[in-house]
């Protein structure tokens, strides 16, 4: 669209439907939704509102915000759907926190990894018995990536996952 719609009349679309438009809005892209006269509508899964008051608050998000509120001329986002209501209606699921280990951190003093924290019901038999060797001893096991201590299939999906829920 950059390269052709200088070629457009700026009436060609009567809507135009931008998606993270509080990324959208800025270098390129910004000459393309000046362009057309069109209704804009913007969709943003980024906050509305950021006090520049707090400490937590990078100061640069509070222009980010007021800059995509300025470019579709409102005071306030015309509609919002929070996360929180999303969820309790069942339309998004609650997250989870996970940390993550990277080789370089596993590497300087391993990772715990629990019995009940694999799907054992997604190994084959080779792998199943080559885990219950390893949790013979304990429930708890750690794991060192440069050991192989763990049988690769760990990484590749035997670590278990609450099922998703589904809005009806």
């Amino acid at each position: 669209m950059i390269a052709e719609y200088g070629g457009l009349s700026s009436g060609y679309f009567d809507l135009v439907i931008t998606d993270e438009c509080h990324r959208s809005i800025y270098g390129k892209w910004s000459g393309v939704l000046r362009h057309f006269d069109g209704i804009q509508l913007g969709l943003t899964a980024t906050p509305c509102t950021a006090a520049a008051a707090r400490e937590d608050v990078d100061p640069e998000d509070g222009h980010f915000v007021r800059d995509t509120l300025r470019f579709y001329e409102v005071e306030r986002p015309t509609f919002r759907y929070r996360l929180r209501q999303a969820i309790a209606e069942g339309y998004l699921v609650p997250y989870r926190i996970y940390k993550a280990m990277t080789v370089k951190t596993a590497a300087e003093g391993g990772f715990e990894v629990k019995r009940g924290e694999l799907d054992w019901s997604a190994m084959d038999e080779a792998t199943r018995a080559e885990f219950e060797e390893l949790f013979a001893a304990s429930d708890t096991i750690t794991a060192h990536s440069t050991e192989s201590e763990l049988p690769a299939q760990a990484f590749n999906g035997f670590l278990s996952t609450p099922p998703p829920q589904r809005h009806s």
